[in-house]
């Protein structure tokens, strides 16, 4: 090949792989246009979702350290609700306690 025909074919060469560049570069920009507010949005939604899950795992923790007797208190047992029998059972324990100290 001569010295010429060599560089047209080089200069074709260079101008094929300009064009895919720009092409390339035209939609990094057209799907950055598209993309960002998308990715805008979603952002947003993940954050809004995260700040109600810190509420979510709030509640349940106030929910998980609330007795049982303040949950069911219409649930009674021999006629006596949990509370009630819980507090049956401390004075009974109480008076146990202090009988065992006494003697």
């Amino acid at each position: 090949m001569a010295c010429c025909q060599k560089a047209s074919v080089h200069r074709s060469q260079q101008q094929v792989v300009i064009d895919h560049l720009s092409m390339a570069a035209s939609r990094d920009h057209r799907h950055g246009k598209e993309l960002v507010p998308q990715l805008s949005a979603m952002s947003r939604c993940c954050t809004d979702s995260l700040s109600k899950c810190v509420q979510v795992q709030q509640l349940i923790e106030e929910w998980w350290e609330q007795p049982a007797q303040f949950l069911v208190p219409w649930h009674t047992y021999h006629d006596q609700s949990l509370q009630q029998w819980a507090e049956q059972f401390i004075v009974l324990a109480t008076k146990w306690h202090q009988k065992r100290l006494l003697s």
